[in-house]
């Protein structure tokens, strides 16, 4: 079994997306600093995905698996729960198929932009 190695990912993302925005940020000005601005969200975005990516795909997993009465990987899912939606098969005021859709979606934007407003709003519902 291999042992835990430290810094982690996250660790270790999160360290060069401060030393960009703190130490090189400053440094730079016009088109590099937009770059640079781009290339830290980024960074802080990949960080989020390491942080929370797993968790939010097993939920998604748990609630497709749920919602469809099947088994298969997030992606098989979500490509059968379009189906579904498109057969007809879940009413677009079906409580249990919007708890799902609005749970993946606040999941994603809380590794894209957890400060997006709607999110925020949604989150203090």
């Amino acid at each position: 079994m291999m042992a835990d190695v430290r810094p982690s990912a996250a660790e270790l993302t999160a360290a060069v997306q401060q030393f960009l925005d703190t130490e090189i940020k400053p440094l730079v000005d016009g088109e590099h600093n937009y770059q640079l601005r781009i290339a830290v969200n980024l960074l802080t975005i990949v960080g989020r995905e390491i942080e929370l990516g797993d968790a939010h795909r097993q939920r998604e997993l748990q609630g497709l698996t749920a919602l469809l009465d099947a088994d298969g990987s997030v992606e098989e899912l979500n490509i059968a729960l379009c189906e579904a939606i498109r057969q007809g098969r879940f009413s677009s005021a079906d409580p249990a198929l919007l708890k799902h859709l609005r749970q993946s979606v606040l999941n994603r934007l809380a590794i894209s932009n957890p400060r997006y407003s709607a999110y925020l709003r949604a989150k203090g519902a």
